[in-house]
């Protein structure tokens, strides 16, 4: 069974695509924010061996996220400042790591639940009942919801050593 690399931005669907994945579909799941601190981090990763992993994005590019960001209720500068940044770090990056299959930015339901599948497959795995039942609803999982059964699902399979998280802040 191969892993998830998972590149992500903030408020795009890491959580989403980590419950689905990692919690119902039992992949290690590692993933990582395009930020401006993680760059010496990111140096690293753009050299080693990935033959491992199934590469996995939960965003498009960085301007469709840029736009999604100014579209919601940032009021305060430097968290917009902080996309902007996030948004930059991707496009400089981003060519260093191979093409990966896109998820959360897919607006149709069925579209999402054609990729989920390929990376599945990809990675070696029949996707649960659990998982099947998921993909019907796709139902938003934020770290804002910290209390509801996904997202306690989530912590706790880090906290077991189910899912490693490599979020590199």
């Amino acid at each position: 069974m191969k892993k998830i690399l998972l590149q992500t931005m903030p408020h795009t669907g890491t959580h989403t695509v980590h419950y689905l994945f990692g919690v119902l579909g039992g992949i290690e799941v590692v993933w990582h924010h395009w930020e401006k601190n993680c760059i010496p981090d990111i140096e690293i990763l753009k050299n080693m061996d990935w033959d491992d992993f199934v590469f996995v994005r939960t965003h498009r590019d960085a301007l469709e996220t840029l736009k999604s960001y100014q579209g919601r209720a940032v009021n305060d500068l430097a968290g917009a400042q902080y996309y902007v940044d996030c948004c930059e770090v991707f496009q400089k990056y981003s060519s260093h790591f191979p093409t990966a299959p896109i998820i959360m930015d897919l607006r149709n339901k069925g579209q999402r639940t054609l990729a989920a599948n390929k990376i599945f497959r990809r990675c070696g795995v029949t996707p649960s009942e659990a998982a099947i039942e998921y993909m019907k609803t796709w139902k938003r999982i934020g770290s804002q919801h910290d209390e509801e059964p996904p997202a306690k699902a989530i912590k706790q399979s880090i906290h077991k050593g189910k899912v490693s998280t490599w979020h590199m802040n």
